[in-house]
């Protein structure tokens, strides 16, 4: 092994361990529409939700009128 090879190896390791700190540790997995759906119909009665774009999606509910 060349002393090249050495000093590539240790730059590599150096900035594999930079970027591995910097990740995130653990991230929920986002709701899907279909479970923000469930969600919001268990949690608000009359809620709608509708699909947008990118993933991403409306959550609609209005406080019903108190008679």
């Amino acid at each position: 092994m060349a002393a090249t090879d050495w000093l590539a190896w240790d730059h590599n390791a150096y900035y594999q361990r930079l970027l591995m700190g910097q990740l995130p540790k653990g991230v929920d997995p986002p709701l899907t529409t279909r479970r923000a759906r469930q969600v919001a119909t268990a949690t608000l009665p009359g809620a709608q939700v509708r699909r947008l774009v990118f993933w991403r999606y409306l959550l609609v509910w209005r406080r019903p009128v108190e008679t």
